[in-house]
Parts: structure tokens; C-alpha cells; sequence
């Protein structure tokens, strides 16, 4: 499925390469999961964030999450998964409206429009 969505740098590593590509793909199919199944935010209690790039998830509801953001994913970093998972950590609690409220306050620059295919 092709989508465009308002969204923000989520690598940091720019808007046009493949890195930011896989970070956007990960949260709207995360983002659609969120709204399809509806899990309670309590699932977050499940995660634990180490150090950058390393997050732990437990317990069959996020992980049933993470398996839904990873599809057709084959080579992703654990910043990657930390980062968009940490995002839609924020989205689960605030909404996807909440979320581009709170980047554009602390940095507009950041957002902008992205269009490419999440998948079926």
C-alpha cells in the first residue's frame, strides 16, 4: 500500500536515503497496527531502552507489535527499531496529531511530507 503521510526525521540522517526510508516504512505499519488492534498502552511497560540503539520488548502484545512494524524489513539497525519503536511509543499515548504537535514544537524543520509503499 502506497501512502503519504506528514512525519518528521526520524534518523536524522536526512530525508532521501534508504536509512530514513526503513524508519518510515517500520512507523506506518506501526502506526496502522496501533489503530487496526488497538492494544492498551500499558504494553509499553514491556520495553526497556538500554542504550542508544538498544531496546528490549517482552510480553506478546508488543512484541506482536514489533513483528508488525519489521515486515519485508531484512536489515534494520537497533537504532532503527529503538528510535520508530520510541516513536510509536509518544503516538500510542498522544495520538499522531499529539506527535507532530510536539516535534514541530521543538523542531519544525523536521517535518515534512514523505510518500512510499508500507506494504499490503
Amino acid at each position: 500500500m502506497r501512502v503519504r503521510k506528514t512525519t518528521c526525521d526520524i534518523s536524522g540522517f536526512g530525508r532521501d536515503g534508504d536509512y530514513e526510508a526503513c524508519c518510515q516504512r517500520m512507523l506506518w505499519r506501526g502506526v496502522a497496527y496501533l489503530a487496526e488492534v488497538q492494544p492498551p498502552v500499558s504494553i509499553w511497560d514491556q520495553s526497556r531502552n538500554y542504550a542508544y540503539g538498544v531496546m528490549h520488548v517482552e510480553g506478546t502484545a508488543i512484541k506482536a507489535l514489533e513483528t508488525a512494524v519489521m515486515v519485508g524489513e531484512d536489515d534494520v539497525t537497533g537504532a532503527q527499531h529503538q528510535a520508530v519503536m520510541n516513536h510509536l511509543a509518544y503516538i500510542h499515548n498522544h495520538g499522531v496529531d499529539g506527535w507532530l504537535d510536539a516535534i514541530r514544537e521543538r523542531r519544525s524543520d523536521a517535518v515534512y511530507e514523505w510518500e512510499g509503499e508500507i506494504g499490503p
